[in-house]
């Protein structure tokens, strides 16, 4: 018998004073991303680049989430520009959960997104999600649109390459509560 997958998410937050995390806890995390060579990709504009300026950057502007499989983190997300009920999605899986996994879980992380209500009045805390993906990361264009992203156009030059001192096109791709409820 094959056991029951079971995925989860986690948010990095403040709870009644306390992180969820510790600092060293999610400098672990960034150093998996450099063991893994995934830095460059995750953070392609250069804006972080060691341990240190992404547990600031976590904790400034950006709400992250570990993706579990059972108890074992497998990817990552987070969210940033957040205006009114719309924001931008990052997300990056680790290694050991390519394939398979983490479009079941990527197609689970935006259906979590887009069905999360406010508790305070019960309003939808997201209607619209963005991912601007470097057009040159053909490998990430092609999760987006298997987890049920919708490209949505090419913005010339709006992304800046920090490792090739370039500027490069960015495919948009969009989802919305209405077309993850047209997808069901």
């Amino acid at each position: 018998m094959v056991p029951q997958t079971i995925i989860t998410i986690d948010p990095y937050m403040e709870k009644d004073g306390v992180r969820t995390l510790s600092d060293s806890a999610v400098a672990s995390l960034f150093s998996r991303l450099q063991r893994e060579h995934l830095v460059r990709w995750s953070f392609f504009d250069g804006s972080i680049k060691d341990a240190k300026s992404f547990v600031w950057h976590m904790k400034n502007g950006n709400w992250l989430y570990l993706v579990k499989e059972n108890t074992d983190v497998k990817a990552l997300f987070w969210l940033n520009h957040l205006e009114r009920r719309s924001c931008w999605l990052h997300f990056t899986g680790f290694k050991d959960s390519w394939g398979d996994w983490i479009r079941q879980a990527g197609r689970f992380v935006l259906r979590w997104l887009l069905s999360a209500s406010s508790p305070a009045d019960g309003h939808p805390i997201f209607d619209s999600i963005l991912g601007v993906i470097p057009r040159t990361n053909k490998m990430a264009c092609r999760f987006a649109s298997d987890v049920g992203m919708q490209r949505v156009g090419v913005a010339p030059k709006l992304l800046f390459d920090a490792y090739t001192n370039v500027s490069v096109d960015a495919c948009l791709f969009s989802a919305s509560r209405d077309t993850d409820r047209e997808e069901k």
